[in-house]
């Protein structure tokens, strides 16, 4: 959490202000709108991304692999901060641009209630989203340390879960 947490912070940063200075640096609320649309068209193009590396990663558990489900995951991380970038601005905009703090309190208040509806209200903490109760075991931590559990499974297991299976449903 102390590293791994940290250098998620860093690459949102990162893009967040890769777009900041070269989007439409002169107009916030024109490159708010052209962040949702290069994320929804990264997601479309992400999706089948997603189910042929699914299909490749349990039918060939090669290094080579690794490749693709790293431009995947360059593909999906980069359409969550975008997607972010493009919703949080139009809202500093539209939503009470004259009070913020109501504006803050109001979009946490429906955020949070309607995950808690939704019943993944544990979707804010973790990567993915499922049913709150329905989480395996070994995954139902508010802590996500499962990278650090793969340093002390058998060695046979290490290999059955190089291949991480893309969940990108939120």
């Amino acid at each position: 959490m102390c590293v791994i947490h940290q250098l998620v912070v860093f690459y949102w940063r990162g893009v967040w202000e890769i777009f900041d200075v070269h989007l439409l640096p002169e107009d916030s609320h024109m490159s708010a709108i052209v962040c949702l649309i290069i994320a929804y068209t990264l997601q479309s193009l992400v999706c089948p991304m997603e189910v042929a590396t699914n299909f490749l990663c349990q039918s060939n558990r090669s290094k080579q692999m690794w490749a693709f489900e790293v431009v995947t995951f360059f593909f999906a991380n980069l359409v969550g901060v975008i997607l972010w970038r493009g919703v949080w601005i139009l809202l500093d905009y539209h939503f009470l641009p004259d009070n913020a703090g109501l504006s803050a309190g109001i979009t946490h208040l429906i955020g949070i209630v309607v995950l808690w509806l939704m019943l993944c209200g544990h979707s804010v903490t973790l990567s993915g989203c499922r049913i709150d109760g329905e989480t395996p075991a070994e995954e139902a931590s508010l802590s996500p340390n499962y990278y650090f559990r793969l340093f002390f499974i058998k060695p046979r297991r290490r290999q059955a879960a190089s291949c991480t299976v893309i969940n990108l449903a939120n």
